[in-house]
């Protein structure tokens, strides 16, 4: 968070720069998976990224359109998206079917 993002919220930049900033899926799949299934538990049901939420209940959010935080989400699925669909070994991985198919 920060100064100005009410206390115990989280920024969902932080979990996508988190992502961002790993360069080999492969070998790294439970930290992927942590974040990407965060990611699309804390969209409080709107299929956004938020400036923040709040840790214990994602429905609390600051900025209910927040581009910056969306673009970020974007680049780390273009990033991964090689790993997301199954890296061409035939499984997706961590259960994120309904994140790439868009349903929850």
């Amino acid at each position: 968070g920060s100064p100005h993002t009410p206390k115990g919220h989280v920024w969902h930049m932080s979990l996508s720069m988190q992502g961002l900033s790993i360069d080999k899926p492969f070998g790294n799949e439970k930290e992927l998976c942590e974040i990407f299934l965060s990611m699309q538990r804390t969209d409080a049901g709107t299929n956004f990224t938020h400036e923040s939420f709040h840790v214990g209940n994602p429905k609390q959010f600051t900025r209910k359109w927040f581009a910056w935080s969306n673009s970020l989400f974007a680049e780390l699925i273009l990033k991964h998206l090689d790993w997301l669909t199954g890296g061409g070994r035939g499984r997706v991985p961590c259960n994120t079917t309904p994140l790439t198919k868009g349903k929850r």
